[in-house]
């Protein structure tokens, strides 16, 4: 009887550490990522499918021509979810950078090359065609953990910073990782 084994390209991520941080966000951990998943009564201004206010770069804005993309309702993620968007982001963000179009003035490290240093924020939105996303907030661990927790209580929106803070999102039902954008260029 053979046995037959399948890699993937890119390995699941796994979850080491769910901890509750408040009755509306959740810390989580695995292996090379941190972030706070924020439930669906969590509600802020910045959370939407618009465009983030920042340099915007995707490789799928034709995703965006439906008007009922910007209708969204909330959803929480669950750790699977977090674990899928973990996945389809390593697998997807090299050559989605590679893809965007060279920006100048825009300083900090390579996004790609250095993932496992950025915190996360993960919400869910799910979006007028029932897709299911998840919006990454991501900020330069070493900057926003000298700030203390409150990245794990509240939405953390910074204007300007460059490759030290990004948004991105990911769409689990399309495996799409789409509007990749820095928070300004300096």
């Amino acid at each position: 009887m053979a046995v037959l084994f399948f890699a993937s390209a890119v390995s699941a991520q796994k979850v080491t550490r769910v901890k509750m941080v408040t009755d509306y966000s959740i810390n989580v951990a695995g292996d090379d990522f941190e972030g706070a998943i924020f439930n669906a009564r969590y509600t802020s201004p910045w959370i939407s499918l618009k465009r983030s206010g920042g340099v915007v770069y995707s490789v799928y804005n034709d995703s965006l021509k439906n008007d009922t993309f910007n209708q969204f309702q909330r959803f929480t993620p669950n750790v699977d979810d977090i674990v899928l968007a973990e996945t389809l982001l390593r697998k997807d963000l090299k050559q989605f950078v590679k893809k965007l179009p060279a920006v100048r003035f825009v300083r900090g490290p390579n996004v790609y090359s250095h993932l496992e240093k950025y915190a996360r924020q993960y919400f869910g939105l799910t979006n007028g065609n029932g897709e299911k996303i998840i919006l990454l907030n991501c900020f330069w661990d070493e900057n926003i953990k000298k700030d203390g927790n409150d990245w794990l209580t509240e939405y953390y929106h910074v204007y300007e910073g460059g490759n030290y803070y990004w948004e991105a999102k990911v769409n689990l039902t399309t495996h799409q990782l789409f509007d990749f954008g820095v928070h300004g260029a300096i």
